[in-house]
């Protein structure tokens, strides 16, 4: 039981630092953000191209649908991060667990 008890915090430590909100998440949200942005600079772009009459009408609003499609994802990507992110803190701040990682035990 003792061997099954250090295991368990072995695994709750090894676990923090992939589910803790400011570990891999963080990164992952970096990503998103960083490839909305790019989205929004690209439809920006094809806007700019199509008003300096480098675009026609019809390539133009095929790239905004396109791009639209692309920050539409994007946007329920980092929603979905954002929620995960709040579970898995909620799932931390269990006293049971904070117990458990701090002191190694239940009792």
């Amino acid at each position: 039981i003792i061997a099954s008890i250090r295991d368990l915090k072995e695994l709750a430590e090894k676990g923090e630092k992939q589910i803790r909100p400011e570990g891999r998440a963080q990164g992952e949200a970096d990503r998103l953000k960083a490839a909305l942005e790019r989205v929004t600079r690209l439809k920006k772009g094809a806007y700019e191209d199509y008003r300096d009459k480098l675009l026609s009408r019809a390539d133009f609003l095929q790239y905004k649908k396109d791009y639209g499609t692309q920050e539409e994802t994007l946007t329920a990507q980092l929603e979905q991060l954002r929620l995960d992110r709040e579970k898995a803190r909620d799932l931390w701040d269990m006293p049971w667990v904070q117990q458990l990682t701090d002191k190694g035990r239940l009792t």
